[in-house]
């Protein structure tokens, strides 16, 4: 059961899995990572990961700590608070500071890896990301989004335009707009305007299960109906579905290349990829389920 994939800065492609967390060198080397001191000689369980500006490779566990990976080895944040819970997301703000989604709710430890005391949220968090300007965008369930910056964290709601009260993407693409993929749609949030879009062309499919930042401006949509490009520039949209020859139109994760192929994980486990022109190009099936995809 993967759960996250990326790249760090120096080509390294790492693996967030359910006991079995990895990571693959550029060289073709394949390490699957084991922390000091485990009892069960097992990968690590990983729930996120994320690359920090120091080139700290962090992984968040379910109900087994916060660690982080450099010069070649793990160490384990001394936190026993982060022993207890989930952690579903980590970002790092401008100051240096780790911010951490959990289960729980929202926590910090500061730029020396101290717990700090932060914003109380009664609510789960499944998504984090610090913007340009510094403020840490919080994808929560069942209470939108919040904005939180200098102290103060404001929520944006399905009453304000959201999709949806249960957030479960976010991306910034190059133009600085916030993408908020939620239950109900998916969101653009520039220049402080709060427009909530149609997922695709259908009015009846509403979810956005994922959010791609595309090379040709725009944004790439996984949804029960397929793949779907949206151009909010022109308001338009493109639906690309089973006449494609994808084997299922249920989209959990979409990702485009650079050299324009789009990257589709259809249903669980099945991985299409479609030339730039959306003609199918290949089918892979993998054992395990697909939630991550990096260049």
């Amino acid at each position: 059961n993967v759960r996250s994939v990326f790249e760090s800065e120096d080509g390294t492609l790492w693996i967030a899995a359910e006991n079995n967390s990895a990571r693959l060198a550029q060289s073709g080397t394949f390490e699957q990572l084991i922390t000091e001191g485990s009892h069960t000689n097992l990968p690590m369980d990983g729930l996120c990961g994320y690359e920090d500006r120091q080139g700290r490779v962090w992984f968040g566990t379910p109900n087994g700590g916060l660690y982080y990976w450099q010069s070649g080895k793990f160490a384990k944040v001394a936190d026993p608070a982060l022993d207890s819970t989930l952690i579903f997301a980590i970002a790092e703000d401008h100051e240096g500071q780790i911010w951490l989604g959990t289960i729980d709710g929202l926590q910090c430890l500061d730029s020396n890896l101290r717990p700090k005391t932060t914003l109380s949220l009664d609510a789960e968090v499944r998504a984090l990301l610090v913007d340009e300007h510094d403020v840490l965008w919080i994808g929560t369930v069942g209470r939108g989004l919040g904005r939180y910056r200098n102290g103060t964290c404001e929520f944006l709601q399905r009453a304000d335009g959201l999709g949806s009260d249960y957030v479960n993407a976010l991306a910034e693409d190059r133009e600085g707009s916030l993408w908020i993929g939620t239950r109900g749609g998916i969101s653009q949030l520039t220049d402080v305007k709060f427009p909530t879009f149609p997922t695709t062309e259908h009015p009846a499919v509403r979810d956005a299960f994922a959010v791609g930042a595309s090379h040709q401006g725009g944004v790439w949509i996984g949804t029960r109906s397929g793949v779907t490009y949206f151009n909010p520039a022109s308001g338009t949209r493109k639906t690309y579905g089973r006449e494609t020859g994808i084997p299922s139109s249920y989209i959990k994760r979409v990702f485009e290349a650079s050299n324009g192929d789009l990257y589709a994980v259809c249903f669980m486990n099945m991985l299409a990829i479609l030339s730039p022109d959306k003609k199918l190009l290949a089918v892979h099936t993998n054992s395990d389920l697909i939630v991550g995809m990096a260049e």
